[in-house]
């Protein structure tokens, strides 16, 4: 029989997961708990240990096998957007004033990235990224992210404002991917920001796109 453990829970914790609570609130009711519970196991690092399975790190976050499968159900086939979830979160974050974004020449700094989910054997038609550590790429699946940077406190704190999962080519080509994330997130994208990328993203791409202006990260002298 386990016993309950006597440490303190941090209010670091407490903070967390009233945030979260405010992001999924305009989520439907039923679905709402269940992303509540996957992005707090999320963060938990618990995933990390069951290797990206959902139910298992569930589990080990406290559920028991029913609240676990219909957490992982909500979650699956549940109508919500992440990217909802992220206005939510940008507006909180506005909202507390701690967070100062980054201007070069009067212009608040957005950027542009790509990232891939790697797992060992992946189906469902994945792509591939390129993976520094193994240097090459990997099957993984693919998704483009807008994010607005700053800081809170001297800390750089780049805030996710939208995110695209590659479809259809762009999951298996990165120059399409990036055409994808662009297209989707130029919506975001004011007069008054200035975008950064990772060198794959040629500036004459984003130029044509709408991005109205642009900043080119060069290699330091040596």
């Amino acid at each position: 029989m386990k016993t309950k453990s006597k440490t303190p829970i941090p209010q670091i914790v407490y903070r967390v997961s009233e945030m979260v609570a405010r992001m999924v609130k305009g989520v439907g009711v039923g679905t709402n708990l269940a992303i509540w519970h996957v992005l707090m196991t999320l963060m938990s690092g618990r995933l990390l240990a069951s290797r990206g399975a959902i139910i298992p790190a569930l589990s080990a976050s406290g559920l028991n096998q029913q609240a676990s499968v219909r957490a992982w159900r909500g979650a699956a086939v549940g109508a919500w957007q992440a990217n909802e979830l992220l206005k939510g979160l940008h507006e909180q974050v506005i909202a507390e004033q701690q967070w100062e974004a980054l201007q070069i020449g009067g212009r608040s700094v957005k950027a542009y990235d790509t990232v891939g989910f790697f797992r060992p054997r992946l189906q469902c038609g994945a792509g591939k990224h390129y993976d520094s550590q193994a240097g090459k790429a990997l099957p993984a699946l693919t998704f483009g992210i807008l994010g607005a940077v700053g800081t809170v406190k001297e800390q750089p704190v780049t805030l996710p404002l939208s995110i695209v999962r590659g479809q259809g080519r762009a999951a298996k080509s990165d120059d399409a991917l990036m055409q994808q994330l662009i297209k989707a997130a130029v919506t975001q994208i004011t007069p008054d920001d200035v975008i950064t990328a990772d060198r794959k993203f040629p500036p004459v791409r984003l130029l044509e796109s709408g991005c109205k202006a642009i900043v080119i990260r060069r290699p330091p002298k040596t």
